[in-house]
């Protein structure tokens, strides 16, 4: 069945006719999706020893944020709070049925809220899908989503990660909704859930901002065009989560990467004694590439890894050649433009820092996918 050769169904405005037949088929590849993501989910979360070195550091913060120290926890710790929240959240309810002592109950509560996060995922990437492809071109999407290597690694660990691209595609879904139509709501909710992937990690701001900059365009294209009201719910929903957490770090992020990507102040990232697979470090040995085009080089390697390698060519190919489903739509010009400035981000942080991770590219390779 051809992906492109439904036209995307408009939360707004439903279909007439054979809708019930396709919001049942939509529901059950839905279904299909969730459960298979979580059996995986699950045999991780049974599997897993210890978890990655960095969910160290989440639940820490975690811990800190659960003992009311809360400002204290914000201003001294290098991440931004939004995924130590979602773990005192999840904790508060699974903590107490964890079993082990209380390091053990945290790293379980780490790995629930990820799993949690990584399943309610399914159906928000689903319908940002539906938007522009068939039931079963969103279907495919969503599977490979839960099912590539660089992903299902990801989304049963403490890691922020789940949480994150969960509230990214949010904000793109919201995005989308809003900029085909006249509501406010729409437009609040993109910026909400982009502030809140802001207060997960620095680059969630990126997915506002865009679709801001095309209802801009919009409006200058459309003479007259309606434009303070819906910029300013954006703005507005975009605000209330990142201003209260600028107010009190003091600046844009606590993240000393970012920070340091900011001022270009260029260091080399130590190498741990035993390299995983996941990561690449710039050294002297990187066949005496500069770091400029080495960090091209392993940006490119990294996302056609976490693609498999070769599902960055069925991506591209259906920007070519779905472009009347795809290029039609404002809000996948405001995607491509939030994904063109984190590839511009990435370059810089993989440049200034000297190190790219896999987790860095989640939501480029979710986008191809």
């Amino acid at each position: 069945m051809d992906v492109c050769a439904q036209a995307p169904v408009s939360v707004e405005e439903p279909q007439t006719g054979r809708l019930g037949i396709v919001m049942s088929l939509d529901v059950r590849l839905v279904l299909i999706v969730m459960g298979l993501a979580l059996g995986i989910r699950w045999w991780h979360f049974a599997t897993t020893e210890v978890t990655s070195r960095d969910s160290i550091h989440y639940i820490r913060m975690a811990w800190d944020i659960s003992q009311g120290r809360v400002i204290h926890a914000i201003r001294i710790s290098e991440l931004h709070p939004g995924y130590p929240f979602w773990i005192c959240a999840v904790d508060t309810v699974v903590g107490p049925l964890m079993p082990g002592s209380l390091a053990e109950r945290y790293q379980r509560s780490s790995q629930v809220a990820s799993i949690i996060a990584s399943v309610a995922l399914v159906p928000v990437a689903y319908m940002l899908s539906r938007q522009m492809f068939s039931s079963w071109g969103a279907f495919r999407g969503c599977l490979f989503i839960q099912v590539l290597p660089a992903m299902a690694r990801l989304f049963a660990d403490g890691l922020s990660e789940a949480l994150f691209l969960l509230l990214v595609m949010s904000s793109m879904l919201f995005g989308y909704i809003a900029l085909r139509g006249q509501k406010l709501w729409p437009y609040a909710l993109c910026g909400l859930s982009g502030g809140m992937a802001y207060l997960v990690r620095p680059e969630g701001a990126l997915f506002p901002v865009a679709f801001g900059v095309v209802l801009f365009g919009m409006t200058m294209q459309r003479a007259g065009a309606p434009w303070l009201r819906p910029a300013a719910a954006l703005a507005l929903g975009f605000l209330i989560m990142a201003v209260p957490f600028v107010a009190i770090v003091g600046k844009l992020t606590s993240k000393p990467t970012a920070n340091r990507v900011l001022t270009a102040d260029s260091v080399s990232a130590p190498v741990p004694p035993d390299s995983p697979l996941i990561a690449s470090w710039f050294t002297s040995s990187s066949h005496g590439m500069g770091r400029e085009a080495w960090a091209l080089w392993i940006f490119l390697g990294m996302l056609a890894r976490g693609t498999l390698f070769v599902r960055w060519l069925p991506a591209l190919l259906t920007l070519i050649f779905c472009r009347n489903h795809v290029w039609t739509q404002p809000g996948t010009i405001a995607v491509v433009i939030a994904c063109t400035g984190l590839e511009v981000l990435l370059h810089r942080v993989d440049a200034t820092m000297g190190c790219l991770s896999d987790r860095h590219m989640i939501v480029l390779v979710a986008f191809a996918a």
